[in-house]
């Protein structure tokens, strides 16, 4: 799809000159297009401003709901990695990009506009000469009328978007284009999208300015959280939703440059190091590479945390290779400590495996595809708690769209793991008990109803043990108020998990399956083993994806179930399987067809697919497609070995 748009007749920032102060414009409508939705037609505009660092044109889409009134609601949902199209943009970098992407979407450019800066880090070795030239650069798509595309920050299917279920139920979407391709500094990066709220909240009759909220995963979460601590420019948004933040740099420059070359072996570091050098230039260009100096303590945790004045959900995975999820703890700590509303939710994977996969291999992990508490689950309630829209009720599906028994179960565990954390869970609750939300439940177990009848329920079943009774009238006060009991005592183990299977349908990739135990008051969860040593935790679900394998390696596999409060099953049945060749691109044993898949993708004849995905021909895990890994192939397929990391 093509973006139509038709046209219409302390160290303070301001003491270390890291922000400047140009004056701010409203912003003005290039055009507009259409976006079709369950039958819907939607108005998407396209805005045009300068933004007040450099004054350089920039750009947000807003598409507006056709349920509720106005002036709506709207989630800003901020897309660091995205093209905004040249045209209707002029800017140079975005015609340039825009012009290469549409000629091959698989395209991939350097960092070659940004300025020089003696500070910069190489992106090919850390001791030698910046050279733009070696600083790769991707995007991941062109922005398009379709909004579900430009702004789905956070990897959700069609069926599943958040874009989607905001337009209908009444909020606003507005996306925002950081457009980190066009050579931006921190500053610029974080001025570009405080200028596009203070927009969004100049829109009298059609924004409500006390009901803007914004989301965004990695360098879009960033964009969640410091454009709302600039010193000397006050804006605060409704709610923030934060996935895989960074917050302090200065702790994430020690990680890249102090502990991830003592923990992995240089070709995996030096991998990792070519990733991690360009955003680090971005907050070199603002900051300076000397992370000791004083304009360094603005992006400590601390700081940010005294700075920032919006509630805010923090959400992070153990498993997280590029930003630790502890930079969401500690956040989340810091802001609680100075009396201010957050909430987090930490998805339990496992650490990073630093020894075997770079940063970019690694990526955020798999956040919730192990759990049944999901990312858009706790996203679309802190939304409706914080900034409900103008529509009668928003609806549910138990267990269809939410398995409501799963997730509580899920919270449980965690409370009775740590206790600690039972406010912050009750909250999650709470949010759950929404009286706007409306449940329509096939599950005999609890009824159908609204969000505090439906949670009510819930938590009666699950917290039977403990004597809870709660009703509609006073579960959400119970919640908040922080009255949910302690875990009582059950000395029923859950029983053994059965039909536990093993596939591999990658090179890289382990998928198993597994019937669910049963427990006297609910299983809370599953211990995965391979090859007889602990490898995951999960909640109570019935599948896992092991992306830790590697190729033609043979696995064995048990699982034993626990329940909420730690009561254990024996291990299952074993489950054994081999994974795939890396040179098997097709599945069905190395031969021609799979020298083939590899030259056409070599020959860009179709997109060289990520080297951990089924069906790649970058066998060598370089990131590319290249003749050597056609040779690769080759020799497999003769009969010889598949050499590959």
């Amino acid at each position: 799809m093509k973006l139509l748009f038709w046209p219409r007749s302390s160290s303070l920032f301001c003491l270390v000159v890291l922000f400047l102060a140009l004056p701010v414009h409203a912003a003005d409508l290039l055009g507009t297009s259409n976006y079709v939705l369950n039958g819907r037609s939607y108005t998407v505009e396209a805005w045009h401003y300068n933004n007040t660092q450099d004054g350089t044109s920039e750009y947000f889409l807003l598409a507006l709901p056709l349920v509720g009134s106005a002036p709506h609601p709207v989630i800003v949902f901020n897309n660091p990695y995205f093209l905004f199209p040249g045209p209707p943009s002029t800017n140079q970098a975005d015609i340039e990009w825009t012009t290469e992407y549409r000629r091959n979407p698989n395209y991939s450019s350097t960092d070659r506009f940004r300025r020089p800066h003696p500070e910069y880090y190489s992106c090919r070795d850390r001791l030698s000469s910046w050279n733009p030239g070696d600083c790769a650069m991707s995007v991941f798509g062109i922005a398009t009328e379709d909004v579900h595309l430009s702004g789905n920050v956070a990897g959700e299917t069609k069926a599943n978007s958040t874009v989607d279920w905001a337009l209908s139920n009444g909020y606003a979407v507005a996306v925002t284009f950081i457009r980190h391709y066009a050579g931006r500094d921190f500053a610029t990066g974080t001025v570009v999208i405080a200028d596009a709220i203070q927009s969004l909240k100049n829109m009298p009759g059609r924004i409500d300015p006390n009901r803007v909220g914004v989301t965004g995963v990695s360098g879009g979460a960033g964009a969640s959280l410091y454009p709302f601590t600039i010193p000397g420019r006050p804006l605060n948004v409704a709610a923030a939703v934060a996935e895989a933040t960074p917050v302090d740099w200065r702790e994430l420059f020690h990680i890249a440059l102090h502990v991830l070359p003592q923990i992995q072996p240089p070709l995996i570091y030096s991998r990792s190091w070519n990733w991690m050098a360009v955003p680090m230039n971005v907050v070199i260009g603002t900051l300076g590479r000397d992370t000791t100096t004083s304009s360094w303590d603005l992006v400590t945790t601390n700081q940010v945390a005294a700075r920032y004045n919006s509630p805010i959900l923090l959400i992070a995975g153990t498993d997280d290779g590029m930003i630790p999820y502890t930079q969401s703890t500690n956040l989340n700590s810091a802001l609680l400590a100075l009396g201010k509303a957050s909430n987090g939710w930490i998805y339990e994977n496992g650490a990073p495996d630093y020894a075997n996969r770079s940063v970019q291999e690694l990526a955020h992990g798999v956040f919730d595809a192990n759990s049944p508490v999901k990312r858009r689950f706790l996203t679309r309630n802190f939304f409706l708690h914080r900034m409900p829209p103008a529509i009668p009720e928003v609806l549910y599906r138990h267990p269809q769209d939410f398995d409501l028994i799963s997730i509580f179960s899920t919270f449980r565990q965690r409370i009775c793991a740590a206790p600690g954390e039972k406010q912050n869970v009750a909250d999650l609750m709470s949010y759950a008990a929404n009286p706007l939300i409306r449940y329509v439940s096939t599950d005999q177990r609890i009824p159908s109803g609204t969000g505090p009848e439906v949670v009510a329920a819930v938590l009666n079943l699950l917290w039977s043990a403990e004597g809870v009774q709660w009703n509609a009238q006073n579960v959400i006060m119970l919640l908040r108020s922080g009255n949910l009991p302690n875990c009582g005592q059950d000395v029923g183990a859950p029983t053994v998990p059965q039909n536990l299977t093993a596939h591999s349908p990658s090179a890289y990739r382990m998928e198993l399956t597994w019937s669910p135990s049963s427990d006297n008051v609910a299983v809370g969860g599953y211990r995965i083993y391979r090859d007889s040593v602990l490898l995951s935790t999960v909640g109570p679900v019935t599948s896992y994806s092991d992306l830790s394998v590697t190729h033609s390696q043979s696995y064995s596999y048990t699982i034993e179930a626990f329940d909420t409060v730690g009561n254990s099953s024996a291990r299952s049945a074993p489950a054994v399987a081999m994974t795939m060749s890396a040179c098997d691109l097709n599945g069905g044993g190395v031969d021609t067809v799979d020298i083939q898949i590899a030259v056409n993708q070599v020959n860009r004849v179709v997109v060289c697919l990520p080297w951990d995905q089924f069906g790649s021909a970058d066998i060598d895990r370089s990131q590319t497609c290249t003749v050597a890994d056609i040779q690769r192939v080759v020799n497999a397929a003769l009969g010889g070995s598949c050499v590959s990391p």
